[in-house]
This record gives structure tokens, sequence and C-alpha cells, in this order.
């Protein structure tokens, strides 16, 4: 036995005896140095979920299959949480990015922030409520993850500075899928440059009969109504006739699923003649063009709400709607988000007399006639979050 204790000088030989005796160094001091740094090295399985709830990792585990990856990357994104950096960081983890904006310190909520996302979001659940749920746990505790957006971003107008005062016109777009979440505003756009058919000029009723004779004589109507002059070819008269007609007509973008079946139309917000102008308000194709009377081509553009065509009722029969779940015959409403295969543009339809004279959005059964022209294979899954915005230049 040696004298390797801390008594002082004056203990009695039974307290170094007893000192000793409960000494555990000797049997267990060789293991405790081998035990240094393990859990930093190459801890084994076992020292995984300790190490897990050591760090403070339990929130995040979940978005990660190896624990092990999962303790490399969170005790980095721990060094850094409460700043920018951790957003960026947990955002890789589901394959997301996004660029960090805070609102403007002289706002009464300056501690919100929003995300301009590097993409659109691949689902809807559960991606938006993971971003939302990592954004919230990588910020500082002040801070609020109010807003992610992307390629559809309308904001309020500012008339004021005040800090306390209602300064903001409108607010800023976006649609929340929970209730107190965070806003989403997404868009994706979709164009088609289109010439149409002489078919589908003879269904408008606006076909007019080519003529290789210059000395072309022209039919009932004055050169002042159509911006015209004597001087103008027969040809370039003709397509802008044709072009004023289909004008005249009112202009949906219509969907229809797998099978073919109409899901429902939206209304055209834009329909204007257009001529190209490098300063013009519609940009189609790397191009802008801007509104012009006397043209043969025209600009048509739609575009969906927040949730127009999602957990819509399924349509059962033409004019009839049951609730989900009810069951007529052997067909079962169901709601849900619908995927449209097609878009097209019809025109001249009109709506029954059960719909708003001014709706924006009309299920198949509120239809009537029209004319379905360039039909445009797609895959659009309709949701809360996206608004798709439709864009077609058509050519006489």
């Amino acid at each position: 036995m040696t004298d390797d204790h801390l008594l002082p000088s004056n203990a009695t030989p039974f307290e170094k005896a007893l000192s000793l005796s409960t000494d555990v160094i000797p049997r267990v001091g060789w293991a405790a140095m081998e035990m240094r740094g393990l859990k930093l090295r190459n801890p084994p399985p076992s020292f995984l979920p300790f190490l897990l709830y050591e760090y403070g990792l339990g929130p995040i585990s979940r978005f990660f299959e190896d624990p092990r990856e999962c303790i490399a990357e969170g005790i980095a994104w721990q060094r850094v949480r409460g700043t920018q950096d951790a957003i960026t960081r947990a955002l890789d983890w589901i394959g997301y990015g996004g660029e960090h904006e805070n609102f403007p310190v002289r706002r009464r909520r300056w501690n919100l922030f929003m995300l301009e996302m590097d993409r659109l979001r691949d689902f809807e659940d559960p991606d938006l409520a993971n971003i939302e749920y990592l954004a919230g746990l990588s910020v500082a505790l002040r801070s609020r993850f109010w807003r992610g957006f992307k390629d559809y971003d309308v904001r309020p107008l500012e008339y004021g500075w005040s800090r306390w005062g209602q300064s903001l016109y409108s607010t800023y777009s976006g649609a929340r899928i929970r209730a107190n979440g965070a806003k989403w505003s997404f868009g994706r756009t979709y164009e088609r440059d289109y010439s149409p058919t002489q078919d589908d000029l003879e269904a408008l009723d606006v076909w007019i009969e080519d003529s290789e004779d210059p000395s072309l004589t022209w039919g009932e109507f004055t050169w002042e109504e159509e911006d015209v002059t004597w001087a103008s070819s027969p040809a370039d008269v003709r397509s802008r006739l044709m072009a004023s007609g289909v004008l005249a007509k009112s202009a949906w973008v219509l969907f229809r699923d797998e099978n073919g079946a109409a899901i429902g139309a939206r209304r055209a917000r834009v329909k204007r003649g257009v001529a190209l102008d490098a300063t013009g308000p519609y940009e189609f194709g790397g191009a802008r063009y801007a509104p012009f009377d006397a043209t043969n081509a025209i600009y048509v553009e739609a575009m969906t709400d927040f949730g127009d065509g999602y957990n819509a009722n399924q349509l059962i029969a033409p004019g009839i709607t049951v609730p989900a779940g009810s069951q007529v015959g052997s067909i079962v409403a169901t709601f849900g988000s619908i995927v449209a295969k097609q878009w097209s543009l019809l025109l001249g339809p009109q709506l029954s007399n059960q719909t708003k004279p001014g709706a924006l959005w009309a299920n198949a059964s509120q239809l009537i006639g029209g004319v379905e022209i360039m039909p445009t294979d797609c895959d659009i899954e309709f949701s809360r979050t996206v608004r798709e915005r439709f864009k077609a230049v058509l050519r006489f």
C-alpha cells in the first residue's frame, strides 16, 4: 500500500488505510484516461443517443438518418445559432436555401424577417412546415420568421415612416397553411406563342378568306373603325380584322385533368392588342410589348389565385356538386389537391346564371359554350401557396 493520498501529515494510520482502500483511481484510472476524447474521435453507437442529448440536438435529429452526421452538423450549427448563417446551414439539410431579409427597424414589428427562397418548394406538406420550423430554431429568440417567397413578391405601398402609425397600404402577398404560421408566396410562369389555325378562327366566326387579288373587296366595315388606311396591304388588314374579332370575345384559361375532363377556368386579367416596345408593360419570351390598337398580335394573361383548384368539390355531373365523402352511385367525392395535365385558352364562353358576373374562377359546369384553342401539356398541382401565371401571344 502506497501513500498516494491527499490526507494531511497528521492523519492517523486508520484514516490513511481507509483513504487508500476506498480509492478507485488505481482500479479505473486507466479506463478514464482511455475514455478521454472518445466521444470526439469515434464514439461507439451506444454513446450516440446521450451525445445528442448532451449537445441539445434532439429537436433537429429527425432531419438526419445518421446520428453521427447529426452530431457533426449540429455542433457546427449550434456554434452559429442565432445568426443568419445558422438559417443557411439548417435549410441546406432539407435541400433549400434562402436570402434573409429583415423588416425595417422603423416598423413596429421590426423583429420579423422574410426569406427569399432559392427555388419553388417541392411539396407543400411537409416542406413548408420544415422550413418554418428550422428557421424558427436557428434565429435569435427575439426574431420571428414571418414570410417566405419566390417569383411572386407583391408588397404593400408604404406612404409613411411612422414607427407606430398605420402607414402601409394593402399587405404582403402570400397565404398561410396554418393559423398564425408564416406566409408563403410562390409563383410559376407558363408561356405559349401561338398562331390560330383556320379551324380555330372559323369556330370563333372571325375567319376571313385570303385573297391574292391586291384590289381586295373589304366588305361591310369602315376604314376609320379598323384603324387602317387605303395604303395598308390586304394581308395586314385581314389579320388585323381577325384579331379585332378575337379581342371582342371574353378569354379564360381552361384546365383539364389526365382524363381530359375540365377542372375549371380562370378569367384572363389582360387581353390586349400589342406591339413590340422596349418600354412596354408586358414581358413575354424575353421581349416587352405595349398596348397597340392597330395590330395583328394579341397578348393574353391569366393568373390563378392562392387556393384555386385546391380543396374544390369534385364535380359529379354538370351543375351538381356534393360534399366531400358523399357517395353518388359508385362515385365518391373527394377533397384535395388537383393536378392539371393541360391548359388552353377558352374564348367567348358565357357564365351560367348561378355564377356572379365578376367571378374570376369558374368550375367547368359554370361555363357555357366558348371555343377552346391552343391546348398545351403541363403538370400543375394546384395548391394554397402558388399563383400560376399563364401568358400567350396570339399572332394572326
